[in-house]
């Protein structure tokens, strides 16, 4: 998408928002314990007793306390200043200092005019795309800001259309289908978008979502400013029946009705200003204090809102129990039409998990295992089992790069290969599309493919991951084929072989040690070369 657009409006009239992380008190630590020759666990030490959260004298929650404010609220802390005042004193220094850069991943400016001249630009991810070292907010100032977001799932809904050649109508679709519902709210989620987590796991059966509207609340409540709060749970309970919701003020009830009495959204932030008289102009300023959590700045604005709901009747000390409401919402509300359009996204990617589960989990662990996390990717692999989906061991003459349908089953990519790389994958199938389509032994594999991309460990481990099982003869295991590419390449075999780095396999018993045990080799899951696969 970034690339369309570039190449739609042109390199100078696009770029990518610098994001600038900053020296926060622990990593001020660690950095000046190290610039002093200290040892790493004596600064693990004193990271350690830094308060994560902490509250001020009205009962307020701090996050990301300075060291300063730490000795004084932490005893022990303020002794190991006392012994190590040159840790803090450099640290203090460090404190807040930019740490690393980089480029946010989904926001894009796009100007009408030429950014060459209007801002400072640098370098992007990638040269086909500028970024600005301005930062989010200073960026936002001066030109429209693009969020590109939720591409992987609509990648794969767009790979599960093509295959299916079934188009999911989200204008006429009526979003009221009992069976998507059920999984939704079930703990079968793994694919769906947004509700995948085990976090949303554990709470989407207490929450149960019947329509559009009350999926979306669900998305904006299950966030983790919102877990923090316990916003979700008071939520949770008085839509189980366990609670009653506190009536506050008529206009207040009426606009959080549907939330429970609860500021979920922004939009119910400047419902609330307006109906009590202010200006639709202060309302979108008071929203955009709280979207971003600008908390000073939000205060402002606490005597104008009081004083135009007083004249609209309301009494002064309840205006003042919504407006410290409102500053309580600015730590977690979220925009309606986002949470409504990922809502959207979320039933259509169930939809599909419903009719089309075999086409749409296969395109599902391609995106998990290329673009995802360890943890998401274990999640869809479990999934797929509790849905007694088949798979199909990686081979070489079958796998494509990502998951595809193959009789009914599903049969594992080469991507999904831990060690092997998309480079080495690439190789491999230029290697089977050169010889016709068919690979027939391991020695006619290797002296046609490209020995720098398909290197020694890059063999060893697509021989212990099961992608050339097709060679094996009766009798014989991946030990033989490994013992066979050694004689073919004038080596000594070894028990212990190290593929990667960090990554070492026993060519006796295929184990592999490293951090990654379970993705590693033999895909996912801990295939052996005697499982069924079939």
């Amino acid at each position: 998408m970034i690339r369309y657009l570039v190449q739609k409006y042109g390199k100078d009239h696009c770029a990518q928002i610098a994001a600038i992380q900053y020296r926060k008190a622990k990593a001020a630590i660690k950095d000046a314990a190290r610039i002093l020759g200290y040892p790493a666990d004596l600064a693990d030490s004193i990271t350690k007793l830094i308060p994560t959260v902490a509250y001020d004298d009205d009962g307020n929650k701090e996050t990301d306390l300075d060291i300063e404010n730490s000795c004084a609220m932490i005893l022990d802390l303020k002794r190991k200043r006392d012994i190590y005042p040159d840790i803090f004193d450099l640290a203090m220094a460090l404190e807040n200092l930019p740490k690393t850069s980089s480029t946010h991943a989904a926001g894009l400016l796009i100007s009408p005019v030429t950014l060459v001249d209007q801002i400072p630009l640098v370098k992007g991810r990638t040269d086909d795309v500028l970024a600005t070292s301005l930062n989010l907010d200073d960026a936002e100032k001066l030109f429209v800001k693009f969020d590109l977001l939720a591409l992987s799932t609509l990648t794969v809904i767009d790979l599960t259309e093509k295959q299916t050649g079934i188009v999911f109508s989200y204008d006429n679709n009526k979003f009221n289908d009992p069976k998507v519902w059920r999984l939704i709210n079930s703990k079968n989620t793994a694919g769906i978008f947004q509700i995948s987590s085990s976090t949303y796991r554990r709470r989407m059966y207490r929450l149960r979502p019947q329509n559009i509207q009350e999926l979306a609340d669900c998305l904006a409540l299950v966030r983790g400013p919102c877990i923090s709060a316990g916003t979700d749970e008071d939520f949770m309970l008085i839509r189980e029946g366990k609670r009653q919701r506190t009536l506050i003020h008529p206009v207040y009830d009426a606009v959080t009705e549907r939330t429970n009495g609860i500021l979920i959204y922004q939009e119910q932030t400047m419902q609330l200003a307006v109906r009590f008289g202010l200006s639709l102009s202060v309302g979108y300023r008071i929203v955009k204090a709280a979207a971003k959590k600008k908390l000073e700045e939000l205060k402002q604005y606490r005597e104008q809102f009081i004083a135009a709901a007083v004249m609209n009747g309301c009494p002064e000390r309840t205006a003042d129990i919504i407006f410290r409401l409102i500053e309580r919402s600015s730590q977690y509300s979220f925009n309606q039409s986002h949470a409504l359009s990922y809502a959207m996204l979320s039933y259509a990617t169930a939809w599909f998990k419903v009719y089309y589960r075999d086409i749409f989990m296969a395109n599902t662990l391609s995106d998990k295992y290329v673009n995802g996390t360890k943890q998401e990717c274990t999640s869809t692999v479990n999934d797929c089992k509790n849905l007694k989906i088949s798979f199909l061991s990686p081979d070489i003459n079958n796998s494509s790069y990502v998951f595809t349908l193959e009789n009914g089953s599903i049969r594992i990519g080469l991507c999904a290969v831990k060690g092997l790389g998309e480079k080495a994958a690439t190789a491999l199938l230029k290697t089977r599309q050169a010889l016709g389509g068919h690979v027939n032994d391991l020695q006619q594999f290797l002296d046609n493919v490209e020995k720098k991309q398909f290197n020694r460990s890059k063999v060893i481990v697509s021989i212990f991951a099961g992608v050339f099982d097709s060679f094996l003869k009766h009798g014989e295991t991946r030990r033989t084929l490994y013992e066979q590419y050694c004689s073919l390449s004038e080596q000594e075999p070894e028990d212990e072989v190290k593929i990667a780095k960090g990554y070492v396999i026993n060519t006796k018993t295929r184990a592999f040690k490293g951090l990654q045990t379970q993705t590693l080799g033999a895909v996912f899951f801990d295939i052996k070369e005697d499982d069924d696969f079939e």
